[in-house]
């Protein structure tokens, strides 16, 4: 869900592999510290440690790189 407040769910429609990578940026494009869980396409993002606020998650894999915004209630 966006906003999210505890868990936010990632779902691709192609599988990750360990080259590839899953980051979040503050407004400030800072990188912070979060937790990602799962595997191949469906993964989960931590974001109960984070304060309340806009983020952004960046994921780039071999088929590219896409940025989506989501909101930390």
């Amino acid at each position: 869900p966006n906003p999210g407040t505890e868990v936010m769910n990632i779902v691709l429609p192609f599988a990750l592999n360990s080259s590839n990578d899953i980051t979040v940026y503050d407004l400030n494009g800072k990188r912070v510290s979060t937790k990602i869980s799962g595997s191949e396409s469906n993964f989960q993002l931590n974001v109960s440690d984070l304060n309340a606020g806009v983020y952004f998650v960046t994921i780039e894999s071999t088929e590219g790189k896409s940025t989506k915004k989501f909101v930390k209630e």
